[in-house]
Parts: C-alpha cells; structure tokens; sequence
C-alpha cells in the first residue's frame, strides 16, 4: 500500500486548513493511506481531516511522546514525553480512537530530549513512506523559506542538522530518498511574499494545475 506522507509547520495559518482538507481528501480519493507527525499547527490539521472524512483506520501516526493516559475521549489527557506547547496529543487521541495506527516514541525514548525525538520521529516517517508502494509520496506545508544549504540527502543526520526547519528538513529527507514531494507555501496572514522554493535542489518544481 502506498503511503503519503504530510509534515508542515507548528505556526500553521488556521486559513490554510481548507486546503489541508482538499489535499487529504484527494489523496485518500486515490485510494493510497496517510503518514502525519503528531504536532500542533499543519500535522493537527491533517489529523482533523483524516478524522472529518471518517478515514481514519487509513492513517499511520509517528508520536514522539509515549501511549495516552487516561483512555480517550476524556476531558484532559497526557502522554509521557509530549509538550504542552509542542504535541498535539488530543488530536492523536482522538485519531488512535478512530482507528489509526499510532508509533508511540517514534524518534527514541523519554531520556532522548524532545528536539532529538522530533527529528528522529520526522526521518521515521519519512523512511516509512519511502519503503511503501509505488504512488508513494510527500506533502509539506511551509511558512518560511527553505534554510540557507539545505538540500536532499539520504543521510537524516544531514538533513537534520540540529537547526533550521523540522518541515524542510523532512522534505530534503524526502527529496534524497528519492519520493516526489508537492510544497504548499503557507506564509503566515500579513506576510507576503510565500515562501519561495529552493532553486539548488536537484530537479525541478512544477506548478500543481489549479493550485
């Protein structure tokens, strides 16, 4: 089965969450499954869609927190590990819930520190989409530009070199383990121009038809 992966960013613009929702829903129209993270802002927004299209047995989610406590649906839950400012643990709750298959402490265990399991948990993903079916692919929300020299690579120690964007990261990973990757820009409200698209990597960027 074909995997497609998603990664954006944490300051995800809630505007930009119908088009979230279009992109779910063609992927799933496919008939291929969805990959996500388990942040707040673009990977709260897939969760949200997956569940709103009633989809979610479809959906694999990489946690870089531990199994929640207590059962969901509960007023307040927690995850050992998880970030009250960081990981959206009620949307992956409810997500598990649904049916979706959940990877609990996907980038290493508690003793790992969150910046370490986030971008170990983002090459999980990214590596799991890679080794799925043909029509395997990546999607990535951005809200910034591609960091200065960052460029694909099959090595995740290079594409995640301790600082930067955790988005563009996942997508360079992307890029070297050769999947497609579609970009949407979604520059936070007020700030113009989007984000641009990096020139340097190798291949070219083609206007999706209608976007």
């Amino acid at each position: 089965m074909a995997l497609v992966g998603f990664c954006g960013s944490r300051s995800f613009p809630a505007s930009f969450a119908p088009l979230v929702s279009r992109v779910v829903c063609s992927v799933l129209s496919s008939r291929r499954s969805l990959a996500v993270g388990c942040c707040v802002g673009a990977d709260a927004s897939v969760l949200g869609a997956v569940l709103a299209a009633g989809v979610a047995p479809r959906l694999s989610v990489f946690a870089a927190f531990g199994p929640i406590s207590p059962p969901w649906p509960a007023r307040y839950v927690s995850a050992p590990g998880a970030s009250s400012s960081v990981s959206a643990v009620s949307g992956v709750a409810g997500a598990l819930t649904a049916g979706a298959s959940v990877s609990w402490w996907a980038g290493g265990g508690p003793s790992v520190p969150l910046a370490g399991r986030l971008a170990s948990r983002s090459s999980a993903l990214v590596s799991a989409v890679a080794a799925s079916g043909a029509g395997r692919g990546f999607v990535g929300f951005v809200s910034s530009p591609c960091p200065v020299g960052l460029s694909p690579s099959l090595s995740p120690s290079v594409c995640f070199p301790g600082s930067g964007s955790g988005s563009w990261s996942s997508l360079a990973l992307a890029a070297g383990l050769g999947l497609p990757v579609v970009v949407f820009p979604v520059p936070p409200s007020g700030y113009r121009p989007s984000p641009d698209l990096p020139a340097s990597w190798p291949g070219s960027w083609v206007r999706l038809v209608g976007a």
